[in-house]
């Protein structure tokens, strides 16, 4: 009974063909397709063949996966061959084994597979309404990829579309990061631009500041010496004296500031700075909470600057005290560690920091407190004030409990004073010294020259490093050179070489206010010349002609 007629039959093909129709995007369709096959025409066997490397069939699925189909797919290969060239149905009687066999073309689709073959052990051949069914399950089934296709193309444009939205996003996010980044970068730069700004504001400030302490000074100096011990006006050119010395160390901060300075390095004790700066600190900063000092009576020296260094620890204090606004406890204590090391801690009872603030707690420009309250500065500077005394500093900081600072620095071993043998002040008679003196300040020029004359020498002015210049070449014949650095002209800069070239044997005095790495670096190239820092006293220029007369009639810096 033909398939078409039989009831029963019709209704297998109708469900057949209406799964088919419905069949899920995730299922496999070969899989259902082979199913379908096997369960309309009650196949023994279903092969899906596709076309390989040169046409040539290859089998790609069998069903069940069990049967073994090896030698009846060789023995079908060859119409397989002709209907994948064709695209018609065909048909294979085989004898041995028994068997036959339904070649049906399939749509190409998106899938490499096109050819299934419904086989029916025993011989039992397909009739012309199978084939005509099998016809139609093709074309049905051809509905179903091109649907499946669409469905495929679908999701995978959304997946598409899906990853162009995650990549835009991506895209918006990493510029919106990296705007916000330029802004901040923008931020420090303009911050940079004002520092430089107010560091070469500070740095002629402090050139002017000590051409006028220079003179106060050394005025000042040399009139301590030639009035009576214990008298008023003796102790009143003192006043003058030590007035003049601390203006000087507050143009040797500023320098620090505007990083025209470098380091001075010499053996401190650490417990006593701790000790002035809490003194300077206890009537004003540290008035609202407890201070306690916990110093080693036998902390090692260190060697260091002594200004740069206080700067550090009251920034610390300040910082402390800021951290404490309800009030609290300030402990400063000192310990050696071993012979080599020398630890200072700063330990407060504040709000402490948490873990994101600090990680950048060390950053320059990071500040959490209110605009116009912090530059966010303070620790980054204090980092490499450490840094630059060979130190290391250690940060630690927990919310509500409160924040310890600790900075380790090299120990040294304690500077002796030099035997009575060496080199003492006012040890023997001073030869007179020709002294060409080079300053284009009038008021320097005067007050120097006449505290070069009370220490019995003779002075030759010059206001400029062309004068000085020309001086010489006209057969001046000096002993020592008193040359300033920063001078309209030449300069100090442009005059040296020429003095060297003139005279290489003459000692030369340098004097500037502003002895940063890059003078330092200058004068590495010359010999017989030597710094002389501003403002310098009566004592300090008396030392230096001292030095170039006690070794014998050799003149050196």
């Amino acid at each position: 009974m033909s398939m078409l007629t039989d009831p029963a039959r019709l209704l297998t093909v109708l469900r057949a063909a209406q799964y088919l129709s419905n069949l899920p995007l995730q299922e496999n369709p070969w899989v259902a397709l082979a199913q379908t096959l096997q369960g309309v025409f009650r196949c023994d066997l279903v092969m899906i063949v596709r076309a390989g490397d040169g046409g040539e069939p290859d089998l790609v699925h069998s069903y069940p996966d069990d049967l073994p189909v090896a030698h009846l797919f060789d023995l079908a290969r060859g119409e397989a061959r002709a209907v994948l060239e064709t695209g018609f149905l065909g048909e294979l009687q085989l004898e041995a084994p028994p068997c036959s066999l339904a070649f049906l073309p399939l749509p190409r689709g998106r899938f490499t597979a096109r050819v299934a073959i419904a086989g029916r052990l025993g011989g039992v051949p397909f009739s012309r309404e199978d084939l005509e069914i099998l016809l139609a399950l093709g074309g049905l089934f051809g509905n179903v990829v091109a649907r499946m296709d669409t469905e495929h193309e679908l999701r995978d444009n959304q997946a598409r579309l899906e990853t162009a939205n995650a990549r835009l996003l991506h895209e918006i996010a990493e510029r919106m990061r990296a705007e916000e980044e330029r802004a901040r970068v923008q931020t420090q730069f303009q911050q940079a631009q004002k520092l430089e700004s107010l560091g070469s504001l500070a740095g002629g400030v402090a050139h002017d500041m000590n051409n006028v302490l220079g003179a106060i000074l050394a005025l000042a100096s040399a009139h301590v010496g030639l009035q009576a011990p214990g008298s008023p006006s003796r102790r009143a050119f003192e006043i003058i004296r030590d007035a003049a010395f601390r203006g000087g160390d507050m143009v040797k901060r500023l320098l620090n500031f505007a990083r025209r300075n470098p380091i001075e390095s010499r053996a401190l004790d650490l417990n006593a700075l701790l000790q002035e700066e809490t003194r300077l600190l206890e009537r004003t900063t540290l008035a609202k909470v407890n201070v306690e000092m916990d110093l080693d009576p036998a902390l090692h020296p260190i060697l260091g600057d002594p200004s740069a260094l206080s700067h550090v620890f009251m920034n610390l204090c300040v910082n402390a005290v800021d951290a404490m606004a309800e009030g609290g406890r300030l402990t400063l204590s000192t310990r050696n560690e071993g012979e080599a090391s020398v630890r200072v801690t700063v330990a407060d009872t504040g709000c402490g920091m948490a873990r994101e603030v600090l990680d950048r707690a060390l950053d320059p420009f990071f500040t959490t407190k209110e605009v116009g309250k912090g530059t966010g500065l303070g620790l980054s500077l204090v980092y490499s004030t450490v840094r630059a005394h060979q130190g290391e500093l250690e940060l630690k900081s927990e919310p509500g409990v409160g924040t310890q600072v600790s900075l380790v620095f090299p120990a040294t071993v304690p500077v002796q004073a030099p035997e009575a043998a060496g080199r003492t002040r006012g040890a023997g008679p001073v030869r007179a010294l020709n002294v060409l003196l080079v300053d284009d300040d009038e008021l320097v020029q005067q007050s120097i020259a006449m505290l070069i004359e009370l220490l019995g020498h003779t002075v030759t002015p010059a206001l400029t490093g062309e004068e000085a210049i020309a001086t010489l070449q006209g057969g001046c014949d000096p002993d020592v050179v008193v040359l300033d650095m920063n001078m309209p002209g030449l300069g100090g800069r442009g005059t040296l070489p020429v003095l060297r070239t003139l005279r290489p044997a003459l000692p030369i005095l340098l004097a500037t206010g502003r002895a940063d790495q890059d003078v330092l670096d200058f004068l590495a190239g010359f010999d017989g010349v030597a710094l002389l820092p501003k403002p310098y006293s009566f004592e300090d220029l008396q030392d230096r002609f001292e030095a170039l007369t006690q070794d014998g009639d050799t003149v050196r810096p």
